[in-house]
């Protein structure tokens, strides 16, 4: 018999393998695809008020999914914290993963809940929201402070998805002693769109406001920019328009980000590979690579042929990084046997 995984969480996108709004596709999904290659019955279920005993009971490992506690998308950490002090209790298999890209506010929001009182506020804020029973404190004290305790001590063993550009990966034992690096790119599920012209357009995606960007990157093709900001507020946009987007454009646009390198955006490199755009990342975010550094202005005024160039090696550069498939199952399977 096949041993269950339930993989779980904080948030939505660390429990849903795919969101309900946009149709992203998060780190959910990717493991969990993995792990039923490998030969695991897999459920992916948020932490439930009313079953944390059973939910323990009923699977043998568990992929737990971290993101910021402040979060208001965090809408099960309270529940979450009574799961991993039950396995705890229970001598349960854990491995944490993440997929936020303010992945280094985890840790800091999780310390801040050990000082006197932090913590039942959170728990009564939670109530307010009408996101918990009020006596679930009551009955599940004991196990949410040990699994409180248990993250803070950075013991488990995390999952960290990056693309490996050459840089430090020192950011990520911030949060466990025990990180595994691995790339899941290929469980990323991208759809062909076939297109028969390319525009000469840059591509962004992303939920900000990216006007001053793109005008010190000098653009002068036009700058299509999906998601962002509407009068003020954050306008999410389903990811089938950035696939049609990328499709139909020459060019995509990778901000960097203060934190570093996770697969909460590095889709948009898989996203580039599969419709041959032409990329420009900030000096620095991409490591080694260069290629993918060149300026704006170099690029828009390159001839066809010259720009065809640069795009073929970006695009080899990028085959040489993403991992293969079996490459990423054995570590994934490693992992899994360091805690089974």
């Amino acid at each position: 018999m096949s041993k269950k995984i339930l993989i779980t969480g904080m948030t939505g996108a660390n429990v849903r393998g795919q969101m309900v709004k946009t149709g992203v596709y998060t780190q959910s999904h990717m493991y969990r695809e993995g792990l039923k290659e490998l030969g695991y019955e897999v459920k992916n279920e948020p932490p439930n008020e009313n079953e944390i005993g059973a939910q323990a009971m009923d699977h043998d490992i568990f992929l737990i999914g971290l993101a910021s506690v402040g979060s208001i998308t965090a809408g099960w950490r309270i529940h979450l914290l009574a799961l991993v002090g039950q396995l705890i209790l229970d001598n349960k298999p854990i491995i944490t993963f993440i997929d936020d890209w303010q992945f280094q506010g985890i840790l800091p929001g999780l310390l801040n809940l050990q000082e006197e009182g932090k913590l039942e506020r959170m728990f009564e804020r939670d109530v307010k929201m009408g996101r918990i029973g009020y006596s679930f404190f009551a009955d599940w004290e004991t196990e949410i402070k040990i699994g409180l305790n248990y993250l803070c001590s950075k013991e488990h063993i995390m999952l960290s998805s990056i693309m490996d550009f050459g840089h430090s990966n020192d950011a990520y034992y911030e949060l466990s002693e025990n990180p595994i690096f691995l790339d899941v790119s290929c469980f990323q599920p991208i759809p062909d769109i076939p297109s028969d012209i390319k525009y000469k357009q840059w591509v962004i995606a992303g939920l900000a406001d990216y006007t001053e960007y793109a005008q010190r990157l000098g653009c002068s093709w036009p700058v299509v920019h999906i998601g962002g900001k509407v009068d003020g507020k954050f306008k999410s946009q389903k990811e089938t328009d950035a696939f049609l987007a990328y499709s139909k454009s020459k060019g995509m646009l990778i901000p960097t980000y203060k934190s570093s390198f996770t697969n909460w955006w590095r889709p948009r490199y898989l996203f580039a590979r599969k419709y041959n755009n032409l990329i420009y990342a900030q000096p620095g975010s991409t490591g080694k690579y260069e290629v993918f550094n060149i300026p704006v202005e170099a690029l828009e005024a390159m001839s066809g042929a010259s720009l065809h160039q640069v795009v073929r090696e970006q695009m080899k550069t990028l085959d040489d990084i993403v991992w293969p498939k079996d490459r990423f199952l054995t570590v994934l399977s490693e992992a899994i046997a360091l805690v089974s």
